[in-house]
């Protein structure tokens, strides 16, 4: 007590030489504080795109084996090479599930394109958004009804949707649709088909399943939910399969509405995600007769922890249901890595950066706090021989400088949050500059048993790019925040007064006042 007594009497008798060091140490740490600040931001911003962006992983039909591929006879067309491995089903699914533990959820896919009409036969208005990437497809696409058709995406369950879970579509009204199968791992025409959650094939009104779409097409079709629609295949695709378009006309309801967050891309405008449908293998083999017999493109899982993403794919490539060389288990992190790139550069910036601002401060402090002990040493030489310990002074001098550090360091709490976001949004901004990102892929599509190459390669399917957005920031100065940067700053003033008061511990009494003299 009687240290902090004689400390704030000397802080108040040299109020000048007070005010220069708190500046400093104010100077100090609010840069700290900000820096730290904005690592925790970046690391929560990171650990989020790995939970949306990474942590899945997909099993798809092996195209690179060759026991998988068979020449088959087209009517009509000879013989073709057609893809014969064995098909990905919605019961895949629900087994891995129930096997592996970690996995959140999962999502078999299946893509056509189809043309959507009302129950009278009206082609739905299609919103042509901008989306478009080859005019000249966009073009020679639209003889016909072939420029009516939209992406329909047959899933297994709609919120794990690649879209959806990486937040590029969000549900805006309704329910997600969901395939029982999936849940319980049985067949189709088990007892398990009524399960929550989805419907089961075929209603008392004719409707086969359930559909999302997106709001901006249904307010454009004065649609919404409860209404039905109908799917059914282009012209062109129902002559070369042989059968009548009215075959394929299948009956959805509209269960749910979704939005964009960000923009995609497409081919042409009208297989953009804008126009896309969500529904389930079922309605898909009711327009494409077939579909279900070759099963689903791929279907992707997303594990609880990203960080354990590679050990739940090892396991689930050992399973038995996926031996044989019929399947193969990959992880995609091409978006999050896209993504998360900028924010890992801003980690290396921010800690470039406090180590930057600690280095200084210590050499600031160090030259500061020396002069003062230097101005002192008189002083300090009284009072050696009236028989107070080295120690006891040099503690003296640091609770002086203690107490001036806790009033710089609660200064710097209300400063930081202030210009927190702006300094790391900066600093975002610089970290992002000559990185580049987005991701694509290639993919040929399979070629069907009756001679056509199934409209589920990448070239085709609507896509986004990640946004940058997504790796945004947001600077928050919590509690954990300013106890590191107390524990940091109060570190940095012992070891500054430790090194300044060198010159008083080495020398004696009779030296120091001998020099004075």
């Amino acid at each position: 007590m009687r240290s902090i007594t004689l400390a704030l009497r000397y802080i108040w008798r040299k109020r000048g030489r007070t005010i220069s060091l708190l500046l400093i140490l104010l100077v100090v740490a609010t840069t700290t504080l900000t820096g730290l600040a904005v690592r925790d931001a970046a690391a929560d911003a990171q650990q989020a795109i790995r939970q949306a962006l990474g942590g899945v992983f997909t099993i798809e039909q092996d195209e690179s084996n060759p026991e998988n591929w068979t020449n088959r006879q087209i009517e009509g067309m000879g013989y073709q090479q057609v893809f014969a491995g064995k098909p990905i089903t919605a019961e895949l699914c629900g087994r891995v599930m129930a096997q592996v533990q970690g996995i959140r959820g999962c999502d078999a896919t299946t893509e056509q394109v189809l043309v959507p009409e009302t129950t009278d036969g009206r082609t739905l208005k299609l919103i042509d958004d901008g989306s478009g990437t080859d005019p000249a497809s966009e073009q020679a696409f639209s003889t016909d009804d072939f420029g009516d058709t939209v992406t329909v995406i047959g899933g297994t369950d709609s919120r794990f949707d690649a879209n959806f879970a990486k937040g590029y579509l969000v549900l805006a009204d309704g329910e997600p649709v969901i395939d029982p199968a999936a849940r319980t791992g049985t067949d189709r025409d088990g007892s398990d088909d009524d399960a929550d959650g989805g419907t089961g094939v075929g209603t008392d009104d004719g409707v086969v399943g359930d559909v999302l779409i997106g709001s901006q097409l249904a307010e454009r079709n004065g649609l919404r939910i409860g209404d039905t629609i109908v799917l059914r295949r282009a012209t062109v695709h129902a002559q070369m399969s042989g059968i009548s378009v009215e075959q394929t006309r299948t009956p959805v309801r509209i269960v749910g509405l979704f939005d964009q967050t960000a923009k995609s891309s497409a081919l042409t405008s009208n297989w953009s995600m804008t126009n896309a449908m969500f529904t389930t293998m079922d309605v898909v083999d009711h327009s494409r007769e077939g579909t279900a017999e070759e099963g689903f493109d791929k279907v992707s899982f997303y594990v609880t922890d990203p960080d354990r993403t590679a050990d739940i794919a090892a396991r689930v490539q050992a399973l038995d249901e996926l031996s044989g060389g019929q399947y193969v288990v990959s992880q995609d992190t091409a978006d999050a890595d896209a993504v998360s790139e900028p924010l890992r550069n801003l980690d290396a910036l921010v800690l470039a950066l406090v180590v930057l601002a600690l280095a200084a401060g210590m050499v600031i402090l160090c030259l500061v706090l020396a002069s003062r002990v230097k101005e002192r040493m008189h002083e300090s030489g009284v009072l050696l021989s009236l028989g107070f310990g080295r120690w006891a002074i040099l503690s003296q001098y640091l609770v002086e400088a203690a107490l001036v550090a806790v009033v710089a360091f609660a200064l710097s709490v209300p400063i930081g949050a202030m210009i927190g976001q702006f300094v790391g949004d900066g600093l975002l901004g610089m970290s992002r500059a000559g990185t580049g990102g987005g991701t694509g892929g290639t993919g040929g599509g399979l070629t069907s048993k009756d001679g056509m190459t199934v409209a589920n390669s990448d070239m085709m399917s609507p896509s986004f790019t990640p946004n940058a957005d997504m790796g945004s920031i947001h600077v928050v100065i919590d509690g954990w925040t300013i106890a590191g940067l107390y524990g940091l700053g109060l570190a940095l003033v012992a070891v500054s007064v430790g090194l300044s008061g060198m010159a008083l511990m080495r020398r004696r009494p009779k030296d120091i006042l001998a020099a004075m003299a």
